[in-house]
């Protein structure tokens, strides 16, 4: 599912790298012929950031995998392989999970499983956060909201819901069995090479793009170098999440009320990011987003905890 995602994402991009050099459908936009030139490239530059975040961490996988498997994932692998450890209704629960919060429930089970709660943290509640709103509102939403100059509201609008529809699509998953081997090998990728390939990503991406900010192009927000505002931008984004909060829980709820079965995380999640969308274009900044999806990790890792607990 992954892998697909990934390469919808690229067909996507290709194809409207190519619609944009068309005379047929460049015609259509009031735009000079350098402009559509800088558009297209621009395209370019998106393929080639998401391109990274998408298939690094799987060239990286191999080379992790070879490294010793941490006694505290084996110890978690023969959790899930003994029937009398966790009982059918917990399994099926677990199941629906994100992988990561698979990781920090099993991890509260085994000893020395604190270090892997730690690092689920880090990855799930900071790190996949920062990467994913620098891909989805800076190189996605903005690149597209660019092409157009002065942009149009209905471009900037469309951006924010095709942005908003690819981050749902990547959240899509299963409710199959969790295969001890599967979960060893998905674990082992969660916190070596994906972590990896996201740090490497946000380091390409920064140097890829900042040509593009010295010669003045606006696919980028404004920079945050100020660490107060970096600071405000974050409270704000955790401030617009807590008003989110209640219409978010409610729609959570109630699907899955009415589709017991099914994973239903995507539908709320669209909403989520089209309030993100709306947040950093509003905003320019890319500060409030990332305080709004670190909110909103944070809250989920906390009420997963306090179930595991009860």
């Amino acid at each position: 599912m992954y892998f697909i995602a990934a390469a919808l994402v690229l067909l996507i991009l290709l194809l409207a790298a190519i619609l944009f050099r068309l005379p047929l459908v460049s015609d259509c936009f009031p735009l000079s012929a350098a402009r559509r030139r800088l558009g297209y490239w621009r395209l370019c530059d998106a393929m080639a950031i998401v391109g990274v975040w998408f298939f690094l961490p799987g060239f990286l996988f191999p080379l992790c995998d070879r490294l010793p498997k941490p006694p505290a994932i084996e110890k978690m692998s023969q959790i899930l392989d003994e029937s009398s450890s966790l009982d059918s209704g917990e399994l099926a629960r677990l199941s629906r999970e994100h992988p990561l919060t698979q990781v920090f429930v099993l991890a509260r089970r085994v000893e020395h499983g604190g270090w892997l709660i730690v690092s689920s943290l880090l990855v799930g509640c900071l790190l996949v956060p920062v990467t994913e709103e620098f891909v989805f509102r800076i190189v996605l939403q903005r690149t597209l909201v660019s092409l157009l100059s002065p942009p149009q509201r209905w471009a900037r609008l469309s951006a924010i819901v095709f942005s908003a529809l690819l981050f749902a699509g990547i959240h899509v998953r299963g409710t199959g069995p969790i295969r001890p081997e599967t979960f060893t090998r998905m674990a082992t990728a969660l916190l070596t090479s994906g972590p990896l390939g996201a740090v490497l990503t946000l380091a390409f991406g920064w140097l890829w793009l900042r040509p593009l900010r010295r010669r003045g192009a606006d696919i980028l927000f404004r920079p945050d170098l100020d660490l107060r505002l970096i600071g405000r931008g974050l409270l704000a984004g955790a401030g617009a999440f807590l008003l989110f909060l209640p219409a978010l829980r409610l729609m959570e709820i109630g699907l899955n009320r009415l589709f017991p079965n099914v994973v239903t995380d995507p539908i709320p999640l669209f909403f989520f990011a089209l309030f993100l969308g709306i947040l950093a274009d509003r905003s320019g900044r890319l500060a409030p987003s990332v305080g709004m999806h670190i909110s909103l990790n944070c809250f989920s890792f906390f009420l997963l905890a306090a179930r595991s607990c009860v």
